[in-house]
């Protein structure tokens, strides 16, 4: 499906393509898509290529979830883990800030 949607992509004169990623997961799928497509086109005789490129980092609105998963794969099952969530979405902009 990719490959159909950077064709079409290009045929409609789109060269470049930004992927964002919100999780550390969602990161290094993104870097792995990257580099295969590099390398598929450094094997290609082709110079039609459109360009992704990515974003790395965790966004503000996906901070809970991003905790909430480091917080559920702890390896003592007998801790008690409390996980805050922000009740606004200032709070949640502070903890990063």
């Amino acid at each position: 499906d990719l490959d159909i949607v950077l064709a079409r992509a290009y045929e409609n004169d789109v060269n470049r393509i930004i992927s964002m990623a919100g999780t550390p997961k969602e990161c290094e799928e993104t870097l792995d898509l990257i580099e295969k497509l590099d390398r598929d086109h450094n094997q290609s005789s082709s110079n039609e290529k459109v360009q992704v490129f990515g974003t790395v980092g965790v966004h503000p609105t996906r901070c809970a979830e991003v905790f909430a998963e480091s917080c559920s794969s702890s390896s003592d099952e007998d801790e008690e883990v409390t996980i805050w969530k922000p009740k606004t979405e200032i709070e949640q902009t502070l903890i990063i800030s």
